[in-house]
């Protein structure tokens, strides 16, 4: 048996790699993609947005078109 003190607890184990450690090393990687996925979202986001303002304009500038006729 090993025993393991990487920043978590203790843990004995045995076997080449602890167990933990390679939990989290996956929950890392995990998070990682995560906030990949979140920085995807709010690019998007913004980019919705900043059609919807362009839409916005583009309606008024209709609207007072036709109410100027």
């Amino acid at each position: 048996m090993k025993l393991c003190d990487s920043g978590h607890e203790e843990v004995c184990y045995e076997g080449r790699k602890c167990p933990v450690c390679e939990m989290e090393k996956d929950k890392d990687k995990d998070i990682e993609k995560l906030d990949e996925a979140i920085d995807e979202l709010r690019d998007r986001l913004e980019t919705a947005e900043e059609e919807i303002g362009s839409m916005r304009v583009r309606l008024a500038e209709l609207e007072n078109k036709e109410d100027g006729q």
